[in-house]
């Protein structure tokens, strides 16, 4: 499905899991009820996930960054919504290692939207080098 005209859309990243403990005390980490989503008001067409930010890799889950809940999250939007990968961008790393990061991370999970980066601060843009890898 391409976009030709307004959507709706949200990212999601590590900030979105519910979590919630035992009664160990134990972590336990839920993906993203998709039915949910779709049920709300907002008529959601994509989802943009976080799959790197600055120069870290995610190849295990930490409390963190649960990269395996994240995979799970982004897997099962798929033939619900529209989904691309982001990168969280840090003006302070090297733009090409962040690429790569990147691209690493996402491997064959590139999704239905075009992958993005994510910039908050917009005091030095070396974006070029990043786009390029």
């Amino acid at each position: 499905m391409a976009i030709t005209h307004s959507k709706n859309g949200f990212d999601f990243s590590h900030w979105n899991t519910v979590i919630s403990t035992d009664s160990t005390g134990k972590l336990i980490e839920t993906p993203i009820d998709w039915n949910k989503v779709m049920a709300t008001s907002w008529n959601f067409d994509f989802v943009y996930t976080k799959f790197a930010h600055g120069t870290s890799i995610f190849g295990k889950d930490t409390a963190a960054y649960p990269i395996d809940l994240i995979i799970k999250s982004y897997t099962t939007a798929k033939g619900r919504l529209l989904r691309g990968p982001y990168h969280f961008w840090y003006n302070q790393y090297d733009a090409r290692l962040q690429g790569k990061t990147f691209r690493d991370n996402v491997g064959d999970n590139i999704g239905e939207v075009r992958p993005m980066a994510d910039v908050e601060d917009t005091s030095f843009l070396p974006l070029l080098a990043w786009s390029d890898t």
